[in-house]
C-alpha cells in the first residue's frame, strides 16, 4: 500500500446533522480524480473492503468505502434500507466537493452496497456518472426467502445470522 494513501475515518455531513465515517484511497500524487463509491453495513476496515479501496487507487481512481448510517464509526440510529439513498446522495455531494474528487463519481457494492445504489439512482444526483449494483435481488420475497414459491429456510438462517452478527 506504499503508494496509496488512505485518509480514514472522514466525516462525510448529512442532511440531518450526523456524519457517516469514510474511508478514502487516494493514489500518490494524483488529483482531481474520477471518485468510486461503496457503502457497507459490515464495516468498512474489513480486509475486501481496503483490498477494493487500493486495487482502485492504484489504476488511478479515488475510492471511498463508506459504513452506513449506525453502524461503526458511522453516527445515527442502523434500520436497514430506512435512509441509505438519501444518505447516498449526501455523501456524493459530500464527496463532489472534496479537493481529490473531479466531480465525475461512480458507485459499486454488492449486495446491500448494491440495494443502496439503487435508492441512489433515482434521486437524480448531477455528479453521479455510473451504478454497477452486483448480487442483488429485485425482490427479496420471490427471488429471495421463497425463491419460485418455495421457502428456502438455509439462505434464510444464513441470513439472519449474518445480521444478528452484524446488528450485535
Amino acid at each position: 500500500m506504499n503508494d496509496v494513501r488512505l485518509l480514514h475515518d472522514q466525516r462525510v455531513p448529512m442532511q440531518d446533522g450526523i456524519t457517516l465515517s469514510a474511508d478514502v484511497y487516494l493514489p500518490l500524487g494524483h488529483g482531481p480524480l474520477p471518485t468510486i463509491v461503496q457503502w457497507t453495513p459490515y464495516e468498512s476496515t474489513r480486509e475486501r473492503f481496503i483490498s477494493w479501496g487500493v486495487y482502485f487507487a492504484q489504476r488511478g481512481y479515488a475510492a471511498a468505502v463508506v459504513d452506513v448510517r449506525g453502524r461503526y464509526e458511522s453516527e445515527g440510529h442502523f434500520t436497514a434500507w430506512e435512509k441509505d439513498g438519501i444518505d447516498a446522495h449526501d455523501t456524493l455531494t459530500w464527496a463532489a466537493g472534496e479537493s481529490w474528487c473531479n466531480g465525475r463519481i461512480g458507485t459499486w457494492g454488492r449486495s446491500y452496497g448494491g440495494l443502496v445504489q439503487w435508492q441512489l439512482a433515482h434521486l437524480g444526483h448531477p455528479n453521479l456518472a455510473c451504478i454497477a449494483p452486483q448480487v442483488i435481488h429485485d425482490d427479496y420475497f420471490w427471488d429471495g426467502y421463497w425463491t419460485g414459491g418455495a421457502f428456502q429456510l438455509a439462505l434464510t438462517l444464513g441470513a439472519a445470522a449474518l445480521w444478528s452478527s452484524a446488528l450485535a
